[in-house]
């Protein structure tokens, strides 16, 4: 993933970093950083969770 741009709000935007490098990606969903923020802390919270 690479930093696509900033929305009008100031909020980073993310896309695949082949699309952007080389175009060899289909992927060309942008995606909002603090989405994947908000899911990977999830998935760790979950994770320690049902091992702690």
């Amino acid at each position: 993933m690479s930093v696509h741009d900033r929305d009008k709000t100031g909020k980073t935007r993310t896309r695949c970093s082949a699309v952007r490098e080389s175009g060899s990606c289909s992927n060309r969903r942008i995606i909002f950083l603090r989405d994947i923020e908000r899911l990977v802390l999830s998935g760790m919270v979950e994770e320690l969770k049902a091992h702690g």
